[in-house]
């Protein structure tokens, strides 16, 4: 069954260049290696979700406070943070295998 996001990929180049991209993320998330802009995607989260502090004229933010004075916490939230997100990932992935397997038997022009 051919799902939603296959009319976006047209030949099997692009599915199986989306599939591999698709499993390097699925394997940097498994071994806990982020790229710069995740990171700040975590922290974006934090901030989004608990308030900011300020002490007289000054500010800080959930991240940084979190990140300064417990490190093992923020890097085990961010774990958590991206276990999660992987557990999104798996099934897209699933369907572009899905879809590059019809592909493969349905379409005479997918070499």
């Amino acid at each position: 069954m051919v799902k939603e996001n296959f009319n976006m990929i047209y030949n099997k180049d692009e599915l199986l260049a989306e599939i591999a991209k698709l499993q390097s993320k699925i394997q940097r998330y498994e071994d806990g290696e982020y790229k710069p802009s995740e990171y700040e995607q975590y922290k974006d989260m934090l901030n989004e979700c608990y308030p900011e502090y300020k002490f007289g004229e000054m500010t800080y933010y959930p991240a940084s406070i979190l990140e300064s004075c417990d490190p093992v916490a923020f890097k085990l939230g961010m774990e958590e943070y991206f276990d999660s997100r992987l557990e999104d990932l798996k099934p897209e992935l699933e369907e572009l295998q899905e879809n590059l397997a019809w592909l493969q038997e349905n379409d005479s022009d997918c070499d």
